[in-house]
């Protein structure tokens, strides 16, 4: 398939059944909303979708702007007080809550956005979300590389497993322009010996769509 991005040409049909293969499948609830919001509405909302709509898997994006109406130690206290619901709450409906956390400022040198190796002491706001977590996910990506092959690869380093213990570089991912999709690739994709500077993509390289 194609990506539709906003504006582009294409027909009605197209359209609808690009909506139907995505968010438009039974079981797919999407709740809009922007800035800061009383953490019981949220809370109630995941209790919802999880009970009457049958879904297993709440994506919370993110959890920094919803409490960015507080600040200094209210704000950390809050997002303490968040974090312990939601884990009881997942553990209560039996339900896997993936919390999306933005970054700290790097004080190491180079910024994330250019790929610095991202630890669990980044997460904005509280070490609750590090703390709380059962797993905990890095998603890493040059974004001002050279070279375009750079650029569209993602690593996923898992920081924290607590249920299965191994952590590390999990995988690689490529990003599609064409399709919009991600490719997954094995945790070695891309690593170059110290003698050879630069990245080349290896096409022969197997793809899953994700």
């Amino acid at each position: 398939g194609k990506q539709l991005a906003e504006g582009a040409k294409a027909t009605q049909e197209e359209r609808k059944d690009a909506f139907n293969a995505t968010i438009g499948r039974e079981g797919v609830f999407i709740y809009d909303n922007f800035g800061s919001m009383d953490p019981e509405t949220i809370l109630g909302k995941i209790r919802y979708m999880a009970t009457v709509g049958g879904c297993n898997y709440i994506v919370l994006d993110h959890i920094s702007i919803m409490l960015s109406g507080l600040s200094g130690d209210n704000g950390t206290k809050e997002l303490d007080r968040v974090m312990t619901q939601l884990v009881s709450l997942a553990k209560e409906l039996n339900i896997c809550i993936i919390t999306v956390s933005h970054l700290t400022k790097n004080s190491g040198g180079t910024p994330f956005e250019e790929g610095a190796q991202i630890s669990l002491q980044n997460a904005r706001g509280s070490q609750g979300i590090a703390q709380l977590s059962y797993i905990v996910i890095a998603v890493e990506r040059n974004q001002q590389a050279e070279k375009e092959a750079d650029r569209d690869l993602i690593t996923l380093r898992v920081l924290k497993n607590r249920p299965f213990r191994r952590t590390g570089v999990a995988c690689k991912l490529l990003y599609d322009h064409q399709t919009g999709r991600l490719h997954d690739l094995p945790a070695s994709y891309g690593v170059v010996e110290e003698d050879d500077k630069d990245f080349t993509r290896d096409e022969s390289a197997e793809v899953v769509d994700l």
